[in-house]
């Protein structure tokens, strides 16, 4: 029923609408219902425009004025992921580096999807996070960590601290070994990779700029971690991991001044 009526209403719209601009560009015209189609006179006097009333009658007794036109979506914005669709730590790391080029850090872009960032104290590699599909969850991922720990021969596991928990309102796994092999990775709300940071002993990122690397969301939480469970340790390098935002500041230091 509402489909019937849309389209005459539109057109009693566009009739008005012809009427009140016919109105304002010619103050002396009056347009007469009973001479049919509506023809414009040139009078001295001042005009009524006789059916204004009659079709403002029309779309109160038809109820045009509960419906609007629908219009097809554009198909451009039909298909743009909303914020709440995007995946976590989506877009991120670009936002990350125009945010550390505004407070003065110095930035170059490495390779697709890197960039060098630049502070005091050295450089750090951001890159955006890669996942061949759906990023893994943390529970897959702490299925396959403790399976290969559990390794007797073959690609066996050297630990030195393995341990998972909460960081504010994401999880976190952390590891550390496999000759100076550091590897802290964030889980989001709903249980998959959002980033994660890896530390080596040489500059192994962003074509041999640096030795940290940051991908996908760098989140804060300086309260630090909590419900806290240790996988397994050698208790030589026993202690909490740290604010991601806050350990990307500390590699970078200050911004270089110019």
């Amino acid at each position: 029923m509402a489909s019937d009526v849309i389209a005459p209403c539109h057109l009693l719209r566009l009739s008005l609408d012809l009427l009140v601009a016919c109105q304002a560009k010619f103050p002396s015209v009056e347009i007469d219902a009973a001479r049919g189609p509506p023809t414009v006179q040139m009078l001295d006097t001042v005009p009524r425009m006789k059916l204004v009333p009659v079709i403002l009658l029309i779309l109160a007794t038809c109820g045009c004025g509960r419906h609007e036109v629908s219009h097809p979506p554009d198909p451009a914005i039909a298909n743009t992921p909303s914020p709440q669709q995007q995946e976590p730590g989506e877009n991120a790391t670009a936002a990350l580096v125009t945010e550390l080029a505004s407070l003065g850090y110095t930035t170059k872009r490495a390779g697709k999807g890197e960039a060098v960032v630049c502070g005091t104290r050295g450089c750090v590699c951001l890159a955006e996070l890669a996942c061949e599909g759906p990023c893994i969850t943390l529970q897959d991922n702490l299925a396959a960590f403790k399976e290969a720990l559990a390794r007797t021969s073959g690609n066996t596991v050297s630990c030195e601290l393995a341990d998972t928990g909460k960081l504010c309102g994401l999880s976190y796994f952390r590891f550390e070994g496999d000759i100076y092999r550091l590897e802290t990775r964030y889980f989001g709300a709903d249980g998959r990779l959002i980033g994660q940071r890896n530390t080596t002993d040489y500059n192994e990122y962003c074509n041999g700029a640096s030795h940290v690397r940051f991908e996908g969301a760098v989140p804060s939480c300086p309260s630090g971690p909590r419900d806290v469970t240790v996988i397994c340790t050698d208790h030589q390098h026993d202690r909490a991991v740290r604010d991601p935002r806050g350990d990307l500041m500390g590699f970078l230091g200050e911004p270089k001044r110019k």
